[in-house]
């Protein structure tokens, strides 16, 4: 297992945990969420409890999922919240491994869920800048057409005199 995420993690509550160096595990196709940390996060330790199934990560470690629970997620230094169904393992440590999709593809447009915005794409930014300067030369052109209108203005008081 090669790559791992700092997040920080929360259920309903305003219990926030902070991990480092959380494992991104390319073998699960869940995250997992041990029942400590469930506990943690929730004081009533409330999981939708299923019958046990035991899945084994990519460290060939052994875990019993005995339920699942919705929590919410984001990567540190980030506002973009991610809502994620973890499957609970039985477990008295407190720990997270997430699955082979949480980190974001490369495509993925990272939107800042607070505050609406919205990185631009190539194709936005070249149709904003062709706009930018259609407007540039509408207002150039604008600017010598008023000029040429000074120029005919004097050249007509000229002749008046």
């Amino acid at each position: 297992m090669a790559s791992s995420i700092d997040l920080s993690i929360y259920a309903d509550t305003s219990e926030i945990v902070d991990l480092d160096n959380v494992p991104v595990d390319q073998t699960l196709s869940d995250c997992i969420v041990s029942k400590a940390l469930v506990d943690h996060l929730r004081p009533d330790g409330q999981y939708n409890p299923i019958q046990p199934v035991t899945i084994r990560d990519s460290d060939n470690r052994l875990h019993s999922v005995i339920g699942n629970v919705d929590l919410k997620w984001r990567k540190k230094d980030t506002y973009k919240t991610r809502h994620q169904k973890f499957s609970v393992v039985n477990s008295s440590a407190e720990f997270v491994r997430m699955d082979k999709n949480a980190l974001p593809k490369a495509k993925e447009a990272d939107i800042i869920d607070t505050l609406g915005l919205q990185k631009q794409t190539d194709e936005q930014k070249l149709q904003q800048e062709k706009k930018r300067q259609e407007e540039q030369a509408k207002r150039a052109k604008e600017k010598e057409e008023q000029a040429e209108k000074e120029k005919k203005k004097q050249t007509s008081n000229n002749t008046r005199k």
